[in-house]
């Protein structure tokens, strides 16, 4: 039976790398769809006022967390503050590329956001060429006919894999309409992951314009990669709701004593 640790009301699976990887193949060998959602501090905050996503991702096969300061509430590992360290969820999309790779397997991806698809399509490509590489944008105003042509495209691709690079709500509506009208094996969630666990499938954080004219962008990687304003804004709400959620089980416990 799964263990699952609950994050200010999200579910979230505490897991060991070679058992989700395991179950992994297993669903690569099955017919039969599977959700698996990387959360971020963006999807406890989505979840909290909206009781349709919570419900959602409890309906997930996993929920992973792709989030350090969440990792390190989960399993409780020191080692996990180092930067050096790779969070579970980026050793876990490491290992899945290579073994798509190997085996020559297809990979979908369907997002918002069309330049970023074509960067992304392309770095897996020089990366990882036994990969079979789809994919296809679509907005949030995007119309059911052309909804119904994506997910018709999907079904021709007929992928392994397929990841999501949307946020929550998009990502739960898209499924909720069409996850049972769709030919894949595993649907991977990644919309809301963190930059560090994206960055391992070849996506990068963009570098100001002036920052390149000034050639500056290692100085920026190294001050600036993961702690831009709206994360670290993000971060101290996320500690703010945890430490109030640890000083409310306190008094209940107190209270019982």
């Amino acid at each position: 039976m799964q263990e699952r640790v609950k994050i200010l009301g999200v579910c979230v699976d505490k897991v060991r790398l070679d058992r989700l990887f395991s179950k992994t193949q297993t669903y690569l060998n099955q017919e039969s769809s599977h959700l698996i959602y990387f959360v971020g501090m963006k999807t406890v905050f989505e979840a909290e006022s909206n009781e349709e996503f919570t419900e959602f991702l409890e309906q997930c096969d996993f929920v992973i967390t792709a989030e350090r300061t969440m990792e390190e509430k989960i399993y409780g590992d020191k080692n996990t503050s180092s930067k050096e360290r790779m969070l579970l969820a980026g050793r876990y999309l490491e290992r899945l590329l290579v073994r798509m790779n190997k085996s020559k397997l297809t990979l979908y991806l369907l997002g918002n956001d069309q330049e970023q698809l074509d960067q992304l399509s392309k770095n897996l490509v020089q990366c990882y060429g036994g990969i079979k590489c789809y994919g296809s944008c679509i907005e949030e105003e995007t119309k059911e006919e052309a909804v119904d042509f994506i997910v018709n495209d999907i079904n021709s691709a007929a992928p392994d894999v397929m990841f999501i690079l949307m946020n929550g709500k998009q990502t739960m509506e898209f499924l909720k309409e069409n996850r049972a009208r769709m030919n894949v094996k595993i649907c991977l969630c990644i919309g809301e992951a963190e930059e560090e666990v994206l960055q391992e499938i070849g996506i990068e954080t963009e570098i100001p314009a002036w920052i390149k004219r000034l050639r500056l962008e290692k100085l920026y990687r190294y001050f600036f990669d993961n702690h831009n304003l709206s994360h670290t804004v993000l971060k101290k709400m996320f500690q703010k709701k945890m430490k109030e959620q640890e000083i409310g089980k306190e008094s209940d416990n107190n209270s019982k004593k």
